[in-house]
């Protein structure tokens, strides 16, 4: 669960509030209650109370606090009307503990822009929804970044683009090795990585972070080459992190190049793009030449550059390229 909101606190302490869980966030923090069964009323006033007192000590604020209900079943038609019908209806909501776990797997499965994410959980604290506008736009920002444009789409070499579909390739089938990539990454930065979007991880102080694409071959054995996609909500996220990298798997864990934040942003100026209203993204290609030992990542107008450096070879444990150390 910490990785919805910050977790401050889980289990009750003595001589403590008596919440169960207490979740940190930039406009709206959430007061946790648990519940495993439906069997006996709810005590709302008594966890109110856990609500007041955080407000009293100042560790929260009337107006950016609210309760949520985790609860183990789904048959809690009693705890809804008993919330429905006190002066707590508009400080508190209820959730099950599986749609919760949903919510979690959309934001690392799904979901690559921090911001969506941020949106969606505006649902977990109380709102009216006579206007329906806001569950609309929620349901169309998710599908529209669930939809984001990855290596997978990106079916055809952005050098000779052509609007002629007998031209098109058919697009690869995605491949997902992402998690073994981050493992070697991990090691290589001697620290461990969670993950916090599709793309995005970070270490547990959040001092570093970094986004991991991956892609198949799209050349051939002699010359392989990998096409991925570069999207600015990514720039984003990582701008935020002292310490941040972008990192590509290319064919398997055992190959990934590594690019420190600023010598990356630093390459974006000449990349091929694709720009339209609803979305815009840099495409990113890598070229292998002469059996492995050089490597290239291509730029329009043939300003391409050598990043043989970043090459971190996992199989033959290459060290760290000096341009990061």
């Amino acid at each position: 669960m910490a990785l919805l909101l910050k977790m401050v606190c889980y289990r009750g302490k003595r001589n403590a509030i008596g919440y169960d869980g207490f979740w940190k966030s930039g406009d709206n923090d959430i007061i946790v209650e648990v519940k495993t069964t439906d069997t006996y009323s709810i005590d709302l006033d008594t966890i109110a109370v856990y609500r007041n007192r955080l407000i009293e000590e100042k560790k929260t604020k009337i107006e950016g606090s609210s309760i949520l209900l985790v609860v183990g079943r789904k048959d809690t038609g009693g705890w809804e009307a008993q919330i429905r019908g006190s002066k707590h209806a508009w400080d508190m909501r209820m959730i099950s503990i599986d749609s919760l776990i949903k919510l979690l797997r959309l934001k690392e499965d799904l979901l690559d822009d921090e911001n969506t994410f941020k949106h969606i959980c505006q649902i977990l604290k109380p709102l009216e929804f006579t206007r329906l506008d806001y569950l609309i736009d929620t349901i169309f920002i998710t599908g529209k970044d669930a939809q984001a444009i990855d290596e997978s789409s990106l079916s055809n070499d952005c050098n000779s683009q052509s609007n002629d579909e007998s031209n098109q390739e058919l697009k690869p089938a995605p491949v997902n090795f992402n998690s073994e990539c981050i493992l070697h990454i991990g090691k290589w930065l001697d620290t461990k990585l969670y993950k916090r979007t599709r793309t995005l991880y970070d270490n547990k102080e959040k001092n570093i972070a970094l986004t991991c694409a991956v892609s198949k071959n799209h050349g051939t054995d002699e010359v392989p080459k990998y096409w991925f996609a570069f999207h600015p909500h990514q720039k984003e996220s990582l701008s935020k992190y002292n310490t941040a990298y972008v990192c590509f798997g290319c064919g398997s864990a055992n190959d990934i190049f590594v690019f420190e934040y600023h010598e990356f942003i630093s390459y974006l100026n000449k990349m091929w793009t694709t720009e339209n209203s609803d979305k815009m993204y840099w495409h990113i290609q890598i070229k292998v030449f002469e059996s492995g030992k050089k490597c290239m990542l291509l730029r329009g107008d043939k300003s391409h550059i050598d990043v043989t450096k970043n090459r971190l070879n996992t199989a033959n444990e290459v060290a760290k390229p000096q341009a990061m150390v």
